[in-house]
């Protein structure tokens, strides 16, 4: 099954595509925050990301760059 991380600051729109995702057999975990994603991925690294880059408390171009360098 493939795995998707899914971090936006807006939990509306969150729990819509998570929705969607599952829907169609996607194993969706959600973040509000970097901090959230980040703990996540290490946790259990996701296939793919969908990831918002204009967050409240961070910015989400220096997540990805997170991710590229840990993962």
């Amino acid at each position: 099954m493939v795995k998707v991380l899914i971090l936006d600051d807006e939990i509306a729109i969150t729990e819509t595509v998570k929705a969607c995702l599952e829907a169609k057999g996607f194993a969706v975990r959600t973040s509000l925050t970097a901090e959230q994603a980040q703990r996540a991925i290490e946790q259990e690294p996701p296939h793919l990301v969908l990831l918002d880059i204009k967050l409240k408390e961070a910015d989400g171009l220096e997540v990805l760059k997170w991710i590229r360098r840990h993962h």
